[in-house]
């Protein structure tokens, strides 16, 4: 057991550290926000529209898909499964844009209301 507890915290580190290296600084948090912005002005020119009239088009997607992931129902074996697809990805924090644009597209009649 302390093997396995040693190797989740050796991923965890390494993990962290990529996130740091990909997300760190006011030009990879805007990247990623325009990454998404140009994902959702392709498939939803509409809600990406909404978004940018009150000055959420910019918005960090991390920060955006945590506010859609705490308001969505996912069942716990829902987010492990989300969870471990990101992971499992090498281009995990591209991916994690496709997730929250998915997220947004699933909240689109809410959010036009």
């Amino acid at each position: 057991l302390a093997d396995a507890e040693a190797d989740t915290f050796w991923c965890l580190s390494q993990l962290l550290v990529e996130a740091k290296e990909s997300l760190a600084g006011d030009a990879g948090l805007a990247a990623q926000a325009r990454r998404l912005h140009d994902l959702l002005r392709t498939f939803d020119p509409p809600v990406a529209e909404l978004l940018a009239a009150y000055g959420l088009g910019a918005l960090p997607a991390l920060r955006l898909g945590a506010v859609l992931l705490t308001r969505s129902s996912f069942s716990l074996a829902q987010c492990a499964r989300l969870w471990d697809t990101i992971l499992a990805d090498p281009r995990r924090f591209e991916f994690a844009d496709f997730v929250v644009l998915a997220l947004l597209v699933m909240s689109r009649g809410e959010l036009l209301q």
